[in-house]
């Protein structure tokens, strides 16, 4: 699973609203709120879909014991050499940072 970075939150979001607006085929010169729109097609945002399905893997993950899955999500290399710059954002770094495990 890929870690959501705000470019790509913001790109998911953009996409969501693209197609918000072309299925019912409402254009921007109808000045229309995107809000509007998506409460009445009563569709839920993306972002928070996905926080979901991952909140949910993540418990389903802490209860596997011995899988290869559970064991390479807590496995830290050490024999590896850091590269310079800020570390990439990691799957397991989201959800401690919204558990509050920091």
């Amino acid at each position: 699973m890929w870690a959501a970075t705000k470019n790509l939150k913001s790109s998911l979001a953009r996409t969501q609203n693209k197609m918000s607006r072309i299925i019912p085929k409402v254009k921007l010169k109808d000045h229309i709120k995107i809000k509007d729109l998506k409460k009445r097609a009563k569709v839920k945002e993306v972002i928070e879909c996905v926080r979901f399905l991952k909140w949910n893997w993540a418990g389903h993950m802490i209860r596997m014991e011995d899988r290869w899955t559970k064991i390479t999500t807590e496995w830290t290399p050490n024999l590896m050499k850091q590269k310079k710059g800020r570390p990439k954002k990691r799957w397991r770094d989201e959800i401690d940072e919204a558990a509050g495990n920091e």
